[in-house]
């Protein structure tokens, strides 16, 4: 295996951040510091259901589109329960570093809308 393919394994690593603690606990680093994310099904439970058929049911929308507002959507929810500094950490992170580190926050607690839309259609 060449050493850039093992470098960007160590990086997506260190980026993604890691299921701790439970089944469903994930922490990321930022800066050195590391922060816990809250559970995203509990999450999940302040996000009223229209929320995702809209995006299911919109003209053009692609599973990638949808993981992502789901994304959002579920991030908004948790935002009252974020350790003080992690959404500031999350906000500063690139584009690519932070959709790695929401999509794989869901999938830590089995959400994805990527899924979803698969097995609906």
């Amino acid at each position: 295996m060449s050493n850039s393919r093992n470098r960007r394994r160590r990086q997506n690593r260190a980026t993604t951040g890691a299921v701790t603690s439970g089944p469903r606990a994930y922490t990321f680093t930022h800066k050195g510091k590391t922060y816990r994310m809250p559970d995203a099904r509990k999450a999940m439970e302040k996000v009223p259901a229209g929320v995702l058929i809209d995006m299911f049911t919109s003209d053009g929308k692609q599973a990638a589109d949808a993981e992502m507002q789901l994304g959002m959507a579920l991030i908004r929810a948790a935002a009252s329960d974020l350790e003080p500094g992690a959404m500031a950490a999350l906000r500063e992170k690139n584009m690519v570093e932070f959709g790695r580190i929401i999509g794989a926050w869901m999938q830590s607690a089995g959400v994805d809308a990527g899924e979803s839309a698969r097995s609906s259609a």
